[in-house]
């Protein structure tokens, strides 16, 4: 996958694969959507963070661990540059 290294929704759908953090794909667009702006408002957002954008969203396949490990995954990686 080509990706910029400061793509949010990148990082995050790399995340997400990499962590199984979504048992379908209906809600993923929505979660990436929030993840975007959410990154685009804060370059390391903090697990309270993440947890409220996780909340407000219309997820209802998984627990939100999953999700909440993949953004925190995706915000690592974000501020290490990888």
């Amino acid at each position: 996958m080509t990706r910029s290294p400061r793509d949010p929704a990148s990082d995050l759908e790399r995340a997400l694969d990499a962590t199984g953090g979504l048992a379908c794909l209906a809600c993923r667009p929505e979660l990436i959507a929030a993840a975007r702006a959410l990154f685009t408002r804060t370059e390391k957002p903090t697990r309270d963070e993440i947890r409220a954008v996780i909340v407000e969203s219309s997820c209802l396949c998984t627990t939100y661990k999953p999700v909440l490990e993949a953004m925190l995954l995706a915000a690592r990686w974000r501020e290490e540059g990888e």
